[in-house]
Formats: structure tokens, sequence, C-alpha cells
């Protein structure tokens, strides 16, 4: 991972992890091994522990949490599918036996008329048992550490896992786990910290053309930290990308049953509704980009944004006068070629019909 550069290198974030993860790491049993916390370059909402005592986390999961409770929790419970994989083994024995079970039962009697529905409760049931006994070791830890246990299940509505959520607030409110209601929870050193990494989420997800999780995120950033130039044009270009046009319609939603005539009007009044559906975004791209040229004018971004906007909104000659600042302002830009392309495209193009 290291070596991929998928590990994120920031002195203050490494800095900042440390001192939070510390207190959790002394709790662990001796039987554990040295836990160390990385975080990785990776969009997606994802935390998760290897055997010889990694912790990973996402720059997305770090970007949706709120506070340091909530990460406390994150990185405790995360911690915990280490140090409880001893005491636990008996439930990865019955996960393990219901696997070979199955393969077995496959093998040897195929006619049986097997499903995966069994299979697969099983699993779900020994997650679920795990989950609950790492997230209640976690807030037990958490406790401990001396940080604010009523804020800390929230970080699992956060990560959209509202069961997880229940089972920690539980714990709190039946005092199986003590509520710190002055533990360490610092929501603005924990900004502080990964600042740098939220808008790199948001760009990741704008490179692999996640546009929804980045408009989210941008739109996230921009309530945490305050509007920037930057942040609104990415979340332009998240819209912008949202708006995608399908040239022709997927096989899976074309005409049956009608004669040729008939199907052939179907679909092209069906291709007409998606493209439309397609543009709904657009106004709000527009809005985006201007805004970004509000708060800062000379930042080229969002100029060629607002001019391929203008462009597929039909504004040809706005879309024009756009682009062309943009390539003359920006004349060594990776994309100025490009931009060039489309302004003879623009230019050999027919105006639309009024």
């Amino acid at each position: 991972l290291r070596a991929g550069g998928m590990v994120v290198s920031d002195a203050g974030l490494t800095a900042f992890l440390a001192s939070l993860a510390s207190p959790l790491v002394a709790l662990a049993p001796e039987s554990s091994p040295p836990l160390r916390v990385a975080v990785l370059r990776d969009p997606g909402v994802e935390a998760f522990a290897l055997a010889n005592g990694s912790i990973y986390l996402t720059i997305g999961a770090l970007a949706r949490v709120e506070n340091e409770a909530q990460l406390a929790l994150l990185l405790a419970s995360t911690m915990n599918r280490i140090a409880l994989d001893h005491p636990v083994q008996i439930a990865f024995d019955r996960v393990a036996n219901t696997v070979a079970a199955k393969l077995t039962r496959v093998a040897l009697a195929p006619l049986l008329g097997l499903t995966n529905i069994g299979f697969a409760a099983a699993m779900a049931s020994e997650m679920r048992e795990k989950d609950e006994e790492a997230d209640r070791a976690g807030m037990q830890w958490v406790a401990r550490a001396g940080f604010e246990t009523r804020a800390a299940p929230r970080l699992f509505a956060v990560l959209d896992q509202v069961e997880r959520q229940a089972y920690c607030d539980e714990l709190v409110t039946s005092g199986a786990v003590v509520a710190n209601a002055n533990g360490r929870n610092d929501a603005a050193a924990l900004r502080t910290a990964v600042a740098a990494i939220v808008l790199e989420s948001v760009r990741l997800n704008l490179a692999l053309r996640n546009y929804g999780a980045a408009r989210d995120g941008a739109r996230l950033a921009i309530e945490r930290y305050g509007e920037t130039a930057q942040l609104r044009a990415y979340e332009g270009e998240a819209l912008l990308g949202t708006a995608q046009a399908p040239a022709e319609l997927p096989l899976q939603l074309r005409a049956r049953g009608l004669n040729k005539r008939d199907q052939k009007e179907a679909d092209a009044r069906e291709l007409a509704r998606l493209v439309a559906r397609a543009e709904e975004p657009l106004p709000d791209a527009e809005r985006s980009f201007r805004r970004a040229l509000v708060l800062d004018s000379t930042y080229g971004p969002a100029r060629r944004g607002l001019g391929e906007v203008q462009l597929r909104r039909g504004d040809v000659a706005g879309a024009v006068a756009t682009l062309s600042a943009y390539v003359s302002v920006h004349p060594d830009a990776v994309d100025a070629l490009l931009v060039e392309g489309m302004l003879r495209s623009s230019a050999a193009s027919p105006a639309p019909s009024p």
C-alpha cells in the first residue's frame, strides 16, 4: 500500500491520530500485536484491521466523521477486530465449519435443492455477533480512555449503519457503558486535522466518476469549512458529471410487443425523457461555477466548467466567450487543446433554432 502511494503522508494528521489512538492502544490486551493506524488515499467509507495489527481508515471515512468521540469509537471498534480475535476464535470456527458444510453438501448432494439463504443467514448472524462484540468492547474502550461516550454512537448514523448506532446508544442509556458527559470530544481539532484530506476525498471521487459522492462530499465540506472557489467548482463538476445524457436508449428500456413504427416512437419518447432528466442538474451546476468565480474570478477550472455547462444548455455564444477567456488566460492548461477543440466544434455547429 505504501509503495503504491495509497498511504497518506501528512505529519499533522499522523500526529493527531496518534494522540487520539494512544489511550485506546493502551487498553489492548497484551496478546494483541502492536496496533498501528494508517490512512488510505481511498474516497470510499471504510475502516478495517489486519491480523498484523495494522488499522486502516480511508480518507472517505475521515471526511464523514464529525468529532473526536466518533473517531475514537471507529478506531476502538476496528482495533477490537484484532484484540478480540483470540477469545472469539470459536465464532470463526463456526463460520469456517458452515462454509465447509455447505461446500461438502453441494458437492455430494447437488440435487437437494440447496439455496444460499441458510448460508447467508448464518454468515450474517456471525457478523452481527462479531459487530456487537467489537462495538461493545469499543464503547468500553472509548469510556475508559476518557472520550465523551454519548456522542460516539452517532458515528454509525454518519456511516449509514443505524442498527449499530441503536446498539451503542443502548449501551450508554442502560449504564453498561459509563456516560462521560465531559469527556474528550473536540470537533474543531478533528476538522483542522482532516481538512486537507476532505478536499482530496472530493477530488478522488471526481476522478473516479463517483459524481454523487463527490457532490455530497463538496457540500459537506462547504458546510463544515465554508465555501471556496475550489469547493464550489468541485460541486459544479460533480453536478455536471451527473448530467450525463444517453446517446441512445439502453436495450433493456426499449419497447417490446409493438409494430416497428410504434416501437420507434415509444423509444424516441423514452430517450427524450432520459435526456431531459439528465439535464436537470445543469442549472445547479451553472450556479456553482458562477459562485466559484464570484469567490475567485481567476479560478480557471470554474470558468472552464461554466463554459461547458453553457454549451450543454445551448448557449453557444456564451460558451464561446467563456471558453475563449479561459484559454486566453490559461494557454498552458492541461485541457487547453481540448477546450480549443470544443470552440472549433461550436463555431462549426449551426445556431439552435429559437
